[in-house]
């Protein structure tokens, strides 16, 4: 008896483990597309800054960062 009681509480233990990872799934789904869709506008709105003050658009953050370092 107490064999199966402790089987179905380990059933009861994964399903909500899956229902958790479903929910943690979905949540990052969002967060990854929304993270994305940032990185989209960030890059076209720095492009638009860079064209109204005359500057190169074609120079990235990580560029940026790189020869910063390098200065230093």
């Amino acid at each position: 008896m107490w064999m199966a009681a402790l089987a179905a509480g380990g059933m009861l233990v994964a399903l909500i483990a899956a229902a958790r990872v479903a929910v943690m799934s979905r949540r990052f789904s969002a967060l990854s597309q929304s993270h994305w869709e940032l990185r989209f506008e960030f890059a076209r709105l720095r492009a638009r800054v860079a064209k109204l003050d005359g500057g190169s658009a074609g120079d990235t953050p990580d560029e940026a960062s790189t020869s910063a370092r390098s200065e230093s």
